[in-house]
């Protein structure tokens, strides 16, 4: 079965991959948390995440997205 392109095997490895990273990236926060304290790793994620989002908002153009790429 194909959807999109993509096998049924394909999707599977990105998803495991994906919980992969939300594990690694959970188990790091919490160390994270517990050495800065929760509210400061808090506003330092919050920070990080917005200058992320201001940059890809500036991406220009759809031909810079994976999907448009094709």
């Amino acid at each position: 079965m194909s959807t999109h392109g993509f096998t049924l095997g394909n999707i599977a490895i990105v998803t495991s991959g994906s919980f992969l990273g939300v594990f690694a990236g959970a188990v790091g926060a919490g160390l994270i948390g517990d050495r800065l304290s929760r509210q400061r790793s808090l506003i330092y994620s919050t920070a990080w995440f917005s200058i992320d989002s201001l940059a890809t908002a500036a991406v220009s153009g759809c031909s810079a997205c994976w999907s448009c790429a094709r």
